[in-house]
């Protein structure tokens, strides 16, 4: 018997998952009546091109574009360790950079979609994320970050918005002109307030969003009765309320600090440098900063993939897995640390995709670490050596004045030390400010 209502209550949850993925939750409280509904933008779903896993400094990369045209951009989100969400890039058919790296607010798991559409009307080709947050009941299901990706000159820049996803019926030629807009849907409790009959409602509110340019703005102008407040009724009901007044919807509407749009977080910073076929090994230098890095400890990446025990590490006199690691004065460390206390922001540099050696510049308040890291043997064997260099002092500018003797390491210092000045140092003073 307890099997049997195991499985009826599995098969009621399995079918009303199934429903909650296919039926609108509130297709009967939308903007417009069923009848009297704008014409839809079609928006076209990319496919899934290609997945790409690495041990390096991106564990997975995630393309969408279209097998059947080739020739057009591709969108691109990698995964990282410590991040929350996803860096974007846009990408040509030729896998050169357009944009990125910047933040997604999204990640490259089965909640995720992207579709394809002109939504500026530039001509060129737009992106939008839909990534389903998910929450508790079946409206809460629907909690996403709408990420728009829009084309910019050669360019294109990311507004990611928040709320509920609606559906790609949402994308409408609201005026007539052949324009896309998007009616943005948030669900608001209002039983902080009383209606005119007395009591508190729930209502959805739908706000009208506009793409100019590589900008989202709002814009209520557009239609009669924006941003639409719908009461929330047993029955069918597509009237805007009138239980409430200005204020009070002012009053709910100001419970969330940016109801529509997501605050950007600190954006990643990338540089690439192409190669001449003579400098960095024949690879195209890739100089990244990552603003997550220097939210915790600092510690030199020299390890042993092999248990502490095996032969292979202990003969060789490593200590937990830490192989070896080399000051400028030759001085050998059990372990190196930079705390965060101390960190201003780290570094990497890499050459293509080679996964033999990179380098981490670490800028600290009294010295800048230039870590070389070797990585041998597909991991199993590595080890790294470690210059610091006294920061900030005259001279500095000078290949001369560089500790270490290494030619590619001299060349190297320059280029990180432009984007550190000119790039990074600019956003950490606005952040402490």
């Amino acid at each position: 018997m307890k099997t049997r209502l195991v499985i009826i209550t599995l098969v009621v949850l399995t079918s009303s998952v199934c429903q909650a993925a296919w039926e609108p939750y509130n297709k009967d409280h939308g903007p417009f009546a069923p009848n009297d509904w704008p014409k839809v933008v079609k928006l076209k779903p990319c496919d899934s091109l290609d997945v790409r896993y690495s041990r390096r400094y991106f564990k997975q990369k995630q393309y969408y574009g279209f097998k059947d045209r080739p020739d057009t951009p591709r969108l691109c989100l990698a995964e990282r360790e410590g991040w929350q969400w996803s860096w974007l890039y846009v990408e040509d058919s030729k896998g050169n950079v357009i944009t990125g790296p910047k933040v997604a607010y999204a990640r490259s798991w089965y909640r995720l979609g992207v579709y394809c559409a002109d939504l500026n009307g530039d001509g060129r080709e737009d992106f939008v994320i839909k990534y389903l947050l998910g929450g508790c009941g079946t409206i809460f299901t629907f909690s996403c970050n709408v990420v728009f990706v829009l084309s910019d000159g050669d360019d294109y820049t990311v507004k990611p918005t928040t709320g509920l996803w609606p559906g790609l019926d949402y994308f409408v030629d609201i005026k007539g002109d052949g324009r896309c807009r998007f009616i943005h849907t948030r669900f608001i409790s209002g039983r902080c307030v009383k209606g005119r009959d007395g009591k508190s409602h729930n209502y959805w509110v739908y706000n009208l969003l506009e793409f100019k340019g590589g900008r989202v703005v709002v814009n209520n102008k557009l239609a009669p009765y924006f941003p639409r407040w719908i009461w929330y009724t047993y029955s069918p009901n597509n009237q805007p309320t009138t239980q409430l007044t200005e204020d009070q919807k002012q009053l709910l509407w100001g419970q969330y600090e940016n109801p529509i749009f997501r605050e950007p977080q600190a954006q990643p910073i990338e540089l690439r440098i192409p190669s001449d076929g003579k400098s960095f090994e024949g690879e195209t230098l890739i100089i990244r900063y990552d603003p997550m890095r220097s939210k915790c400890d600092y510690k030199a990446p020299a390890y042993s993939s092999l248990p502490d025990t095996d032969p292979y590490v202990t003969v060789r006199g490593a200590d937990k897995g830490l192989v070896r690691v080399v000051t400028d004065n030759n001085r050998r460390l059990k372990e190196y640390i930079v705390p965060k206390e101390k960190l201003k922001a780290v570094v990497d540099v890499y050459f293509g995709e080679n996964i033999v050696e990179d380098y981490h510049f670490v800028f600290a308040d009294d010295k800048i670490v230039m870590i070389y890291r070797s990585n041998s043997n597909a991991g199993i064997f590595s080890g790294c050596d470690i210059y610091e260099l006294p920061w900030p002092r005259a001279g500095i500018d000078y290949k001369e004045d560089i500790l270490a003797d290494n030619s590619l390491e001299k060349t190297l210092f320059h280029p990180i030390l432009f984007l550190y000045r000119e790039h990074i140092a600019p956003k950490i003073d606005k952040q402490r400010r």
